[in-house]
């Protein structure tokens, strides 16, 4: 099914907006206020370089899962493909022409191929790390949907894998929170402790983020350690590295998501993608101890089964096709016309 607004989560495209003008500031502080010398000591610098990559990279896990988890694999494989890498294959073409036409380059050099896939891959080392991720992620999907511990265990070889050669370091920096975001998405487990703790949680990752901050150096960059583990110090950075990226997302994403969204957007059950149903703030549910109240927009499938969460404990059944079941729910009169609903049981979330 074709996505509506009403799939979108607003504090997602938030989020993302505020991390793309950081990636600019951050470039801005790099080239043009240090003129790519000294930058690693700017305070502002390490502020946006500690977490904006990393909760990008845990974004777009959380946001992967449907993909991951309700699709064959080559149809996966492929659309993400199509989404991604066929993007950068034509703007990076477009603009390694535009270069060309106004630095034109001796005809035959050498050198134009190898710019041309440096370029390929070092510029767009985002795109190539969030499909790498992917794919490791939907490889491990085959063998085990739901264990955790699958997960954490490719994280440990990922991250401890001796390789510094191209994007590699990168990708090895990135996968951690990219399945991170991916077990947000699956486990309503997690988004209900982060739900219940969340005042908590902020004091506590923003005291790890700020000691973090304060001793973060030069060699805990990625791009200087390599997260390559050779030693006690070299560890000591790559640890610091991880610990102080993961505490300072969390603490400038706790605000928006998972806090302010409505959890995972669905789950699998039964091996079967289901609808799990889109939430959107309106008439229909009424929430548990929240303000707001939530409108079921439609589900995923017809006829899939799904859960439905809002609030520190509310997780309440849904019942697969769609209908209009307004008797079963508190919905004001002049919403019952015009809301799609689902029925709710009142079985206990499992």
């Amino acid at each position: 099914m074709p996505e509506t607004a009403h799939d979108r989560d607003l504090a997602l495209d938030f989020t993302k907006g505020v991390l793309i003008i950081l990636v600019i500031v951050g470039h801005l502080i790099q080239y043009i206020l240090y003129r790519n010398e000294g930058f690693w000591d700017s305070a502002s610098f390490k502020w946006i370089y500690m977490f904006h990559m990393p909760l990008f990279m845990a974004i777009s896990g959380y946001l992967s899962c449907r993909a991951l988890t309700g699709k064959p694999f080559t149809k996966a494989i492929c659309d993400r493909a199509m989404q991604l890498l066929l993007p950068m294959l034509f703007w990076c073409s477009l603009l390694e022409t535009l270069k060309l036409t106004v630095f034109p380059r001796p005809a035959g050099a050498a050198d134009n191929v190898l710019q041309f896939l440096n370029d390929f891959a070092g510029t767009y080392w985002f795109v190539w790390a969030a499909f790498i991720c992917f794919l490791l992620a939907k490889t491990i999907s085959i063998f085990n949907h739901s264990s955790s511990w699958v997960f954490l265990v490719s994280v440990i070889l990922v991250v401890l894998a001796p390789l510094t050669f191209s994007i590699f370091p990168l990708i090895k920096y990135t996968y951690p929170f990219f399945c991170l975001g991916l077990a947000f998405a699956q486990s309503e487990r997690w988004t209900s402790i982060v739900r219940s703790q969340g005042p908590f949680l902020i004091m506590s990752a923003s005291m790890v983020a700020m000691i973090c901050f304060l001793i973060w150096r030069n060699d805990t960059y990625v791009y200087n350690n390599l997260a390559l583990v050779q030693d006690l110090q070299s560890a000591k950075n790559v640890l610091l590295m991880f610990l102080g990226s993961a505490a300072a997302s969390a603490v400038m994403n706790m605000e928006y998501w998972p806090l302010k969204s409505g959890g995972p957007l669905y789950r699998r059950e039964t091996g079967t993608e289901h609808a799990g149903a889109v939430l959107d703030p309106g008439y229909g549910i009424p929430s548990n101890g929240f303000d707001t109240v939530w409108r079921i927009v439609e589900p995923h499938n017809e006829g899939g089964r799904g859960y439905i969460s809002r609030g520190n404990d509310c997780c309440r059944r849904a019942c697969g096709s769609l209908d209009r079941a307004r008797h079963s729910l508190s919905v004001p009169a002049h919403a019952r016309s015009a809301t799609p609903l689902l029925r709710l049981s009142n079985q206990p979330c499992r």
